[in-house]
């Protein structure tokens, strides 16, 4: 709908006529409805509803790729957890091994190749302990990393979970003191050089 209003003074002057001075005034009212615009309003609420769409999935997108990083860095926590636990058993084993042979070798009754090649062996077992550990070390680094990026009403969630993971170091002293200790040893000895960390 469109208002136009005027008004103004006017002088008219013709040949041979006296000049004439009138005052002008007037108003318009225009009504315009549109009949077609060719479709554009309706495909356009179409656009923007698509729009709208494509904003939402890609939210989703990001949540689900969020979670599904999470959940895999938790799966790794347990499976070097429980890479690290069966590292720990054959450690165990081939030092009991490894400390017989020597008892033997020791007392004159066994093989000193047999010695070296446990000794061989137990060195393995544990270097592959460490590796593990290591590996531990770096999921339990990278979940935590995830697990921030979370929003704040799953901090339930996130210490229920925490308090199930394991802890990946073994702190001070030597590999074959703790390996020793979970089958009840008191010490191992001082055979070998202590450890700090998993890097040691």
């Amino acid at each position: 709908m469109d208002l136009t209003a005027g008004v103004g003074r006017e002088r008219l002057r013709q040949p041979g006529e006296s000049t004439e001075s009138f005052n002008r005034r007037g108003a318009v009212l225009s009504l315009n409805q549109m009949v077609h615009d060719g479709f554009f309003t309706r495909n356009e609420v179409k656009r923007l509803g698509h729009a709208r769409l494509v904003r939402y999935h890609e939210l989703v997108d990001a949540s689900e790729s969020a979670a599904l990083e999470a959940v895999r860095a938790y799966a790794d926590v347990l499976r070097y957890r429980e890479q690290v636990t069966l590292a720990k058993q054959n450690y165990v084993e081939h030092k009991r091994v490894h400390d017989q042979i020597a008892e033997r070798a020791n007392a004159g009754v066994g093989r000193r190749v047999d010695l070296e090649q446990a000794t061989g062996r137990l060195a393995l077992a544990e270097s592959n302990l460490l590796t593990e550990v290591s590996n531990l070390h770096d999921v339990s680094a990278r979940y935590p990393a995830h697990r921030r990026r979370r929003a704040g009403r799953h901090a339930g969630a996130d210490a229920r979970i925490d308090r199930r993971q394991p802890d990946s170091g073994f702190g001070g002293g030597c590999l074959a003191c703790r390996a020793e200790h979970q089958r009840g040893a008191q010490r191992c000895g001082g055979k070998r050089p202590c450890r700090t960390g998993a890097g040691g």
